[in-house]
């Protein structure tokens, strides 16, 4: 596919809960772990999302990796996918971890 159609087209991937620890907690507390998506969206708006569906508040921080790398808040899932992932034959996989932040 060129890369045209990947600016404008669309993405399936997983979300899978990684514990403070880096243990894998599987689709953790959602209902659906799997998404597709236009592949404009951003790990901002992948955040917005989870902390919608896990009615998380200002007091939860999310982050995002692929591979164990922490992804910029501002990176397309078009991006992270060429950059991050590179199996063509395997849908995205992404990892987030959840952690309190605030008064401790």
């Amino acid at each position: 596919s060129t890369l045209v159609e990947e600016e404008m087209g669309e993405i399936s991937f997983s979300l899978q809960e990684m514990g403070v620890n880096g243990e894998c907690l599987g689709s953790g507390r959602l209902e659906k772990p799997y998404l597709r998506t236009s592949t404009r969206l951003t790990v901002t708006h992948l955040k917005k999302y989870l902390a919608k569906k896990m009615r998380l508040t200002d007091s939860h921080n999310i982050a995002i990796f692929c591979r164990d790398v922490l992804l910029p808040l501002e990176t397309t899932l078009a991006a992270i996918n060429s950059e991050h992932w590179r199996e063509a034959s395997e849908d995205l996989v992404l990892k987030y971890q959840v952690t309190q932040v605030g008064p401790s």
